[in-house]
Formats: structure tokens, C-alpha cells, sequence
């Protein structure tokens, strides 16, 4: 028979043979067992928080938390080691888990916490096709003048195999199969919206040997001498720059080292009206506005919409008012 405290007191004043005194606070359920503790399991956002308790857990009085941590979360203990802050690392996870094991009175028992992501996105992988046609070498041809006809066959078979072209394509203007081994070319305005300054040919051939081949040839047509649009690289901090058109067209001068004082420029070949669209990466989106009203000068609002992106890519097109002339170029970013 247990004894209250109140009576072992007693004992011991008056001598009555006390030679103990026990802790007589009754174990709780928590001691008694040898069980694992109860898993805990909760959804979080990728940004998200919360507090853990383990007073039910424990069932009262005081005890130690002891955790493995976790892979995609970190860990605040609060409330003098009786609950945890559980905060996400903004990162696209999709579960997470770690071992936790509460100790009191010297006996310990170990339970697990599992977390499960609500915003983890699966990543959309795209297998490609593979492609059964050998890819032949990229080659480039000059047309002198808008109109120039041309019947092109040099270089167009692989070496040491005799083929048969199968398919011709061409980008802006104007081109066909005329046989086997020859492809018309003429750059003239069929459908074209402009007069572009560049054109690629695309085509395949059936190869002696069974296997299929494909080939581009590029056109550069028109006044070579003149401004035409050029390669750019920029910095983009904090995801977001705006750039004059004039910071473009900088390094598009003519073989004089001289610009045009008559030119447009667009980031789609349309030359419409302004547009707001995604980036050839897909990393970040292209706002083309005009600076006012009465300016043809363009101000391209460039934001960054994937947030890892460290690259980004997009085409400009510039337009020489004097001869018509479009030419392409591409503007290389990196993100900072």
C-alpha cells in the first residue's frame, strides 16, 4: 500500500524509522509503455509553417524532444523544448519525414513526423521523338537581290552517298523540289509580311544506303553592307530591366560602322501592335510598349518568370525604314 506523502513526513518527525523517502507521483500511461509513439502527419505548403505540440503526447509533466531533422524543412524548438516550429524551404518537394524521440523520467520512445508538400508540382519531362534522320552540316548561301532566282544543288547530298531529295520547306518566301538532286529557290514575296533580309531552307533527302538525311541551308538576302540587327548580351538584375530599342540597335551599324537614323525594331516578326509574351526559354515574359505617344522609339519591359533561371533568350527583329530591309538577331540575358 502506497503511503502519502503526508504520512512519510509524519514518520520521519517522530522517529518512527523512516529510511526513504520515493517519488510517489503515479507513472503516466507514457512510462508504463514500450511502444512506438503515434506517427504525426500534416500537409504544408512550399513556403508554409507550423507548431508542433507533444504535451498529449507526452502526457504532461517535463520531457526532452530529440529530432533527425528533415531534408526540405528546418527546425525551431519553442515553448522550453515542448513544441517545434516546422518551416519550409520554398523548394519543390513532395515529402518529407523525420524520427523524433521524447524522453521523460529516463525512458525514451521514438515516433516519426511525415510531411506532404500541397503545392509540389511534378516536373513534366518531354521525351523527344528520336530522330531517325541524320542531321547534315548547317550551310549558308547569299541571294544578292530581292527576286534572285536560284537552282541549288552544291553540297546539298552527303558525301560518298548518292540520295533523292524528298521534302523542301522555306521559312519566308519562296521554294520547291524541282528533282532529285535540284531545290528552286526565289526570293520573292509570296505570303511574306516583310521584306526579310534572311530565309532558311529546310529539306530531306532518301539516302542510297537506306537511311534518311536532313539538311538547312541559310539565305542571306539583300544589301549586306548596310545596318543590320546583331547579336546583344545583357545583365538583368532582380529579374527585371527595361531597354530602350537605341540599346539594341547600338551594334547594328553598316560595314562604315555607321546606323541607320531611319529604323523600327520588334521582338515578333509581326510588326503589329505591341505584344506581351514569353521568352524563347520560357524563362521570363517581354513587354513591348513605345515610350509615348508620338515616339516610334520602343521600350521593352523584360521580367523574369521562373525564378532559378539563371539565362533567358529572346529574338529582335530590325526593320531599316529606308530600304525596308528585316533583319534578325537574338538578345542573350543573364540573370542575376
Amino acid at each position: 500500500m502506497r503511503i502519502p506523502v503526508s504520512g512519510v513526513l509524519i514518520c520521519c518527525l517522530f522517529g518512527l524509522g523512516c529510511s526513504k523517502v520515493e517519488d510517489l507521483q503515479p507513472q503516466s500511461d507514457f512510462e508504463k509503455s514500450t511502444d512506438s509513439l503515434p506517427a504525426i502527419k500534416f500537409d504544408l505548403d512550399s513556403t508554409g509553417s507550423k507548431v508542433v505540440q507533444f504535451d498529449s503526447i507526452a502526457q504532461g509533466g517535463n520531457f526532452s524532444i530529440s529530432l533527425t531533422g528533415f531534408k526540405h524543412c528546418k527546425l525551431k524548438i519553442q515553448n522550453q523544448g515542448k513544441t517545434i516550429l516546422v518551416e519550409a524551404q520554398g523548394k519543390n518537394w513532395k515529402k518529407d519525414s523525420s524520427n523524433y524521440t521524447i524522453c521523460k523520467n529516463n525512458h525514451c520512445r521514438d515516433g516519426v513526423i511525415f510531411l506532404t508538400n500541397k503545392q509540389y508540382y511534378k516536373d513534366s519531362v518531354i521525351i523527344k521523338p528520336v530522330d531517325s534522320c541524320v542531321i547534315l552540316p548547317f550551310r549558308h548561301q547569299h541571294s544578292e537581290n530581292f527576286g534572285d532566282q536560284a537552282f541549288i544543288s552544291d553540297f546539298l547530298l552527303p558525301p560518298g552517298v548518292n540520295a533523292t531529295i524528298n521534302t523542301v520547306s522555306v521559312l519566308n518566301f519562296y521554294g520547291y523540289k524541282y528533282s532529285d538532286n535540284l531545290i528552286y529557290y526565289e526570293a520573292k514575296k509570296v505570303g511574306a509580311t516583310q521584306k526579310w533580309g534572311f530565309d532558311t531552307i529546310s529539306y530531306t533527302l532518301n539516302g542510297s544506303d537506306g537511311k534518311c538525311y536532313k539538311g538547312k541551308i541559310g539565305i542571306l538576302i539583300g544589301d549586306t553592307c548596310e545596318a543590320s540587327a546583331r547579336d546583344d548580351n545583357f545583365i538583368v538584375t532582380n529579374g527585371y530591366r527595361e531597354f530602350l530599342e537605341d540599346e539594341f540597335a547600338a551594334n547594328d551599324k553598316d560595314c562604315n560602322g555607321n546606323i541607320s537614323l531611319a529604323f523600327t525594331t520588334r521582338s515578333t516578326p509581326a510588326f503589329a501592335t505591341a505584344t506581351v509574351q514569353n521568352t524563347a526559354s520560357g524563362f521570363g515574359s517581354l513587354d513591348e510598349g513605345t515610350v509615348n505617344q508620338t515616339s516610334i522609339k520602343r521600350l521593352f519591359k523584360y521580367t523574369r518568370t521562373n525564378p532559378s533561371a539563371t539565362k533567358d533568350i529572346f529574338p529582335y527583329y530590325f526593320k531599316n525604314l529606308n530600304s525596308g530591309r528585316v533583319t534578325k538577331a537574338w538578345v542573350y540575358l543573364q540573370l542575376n
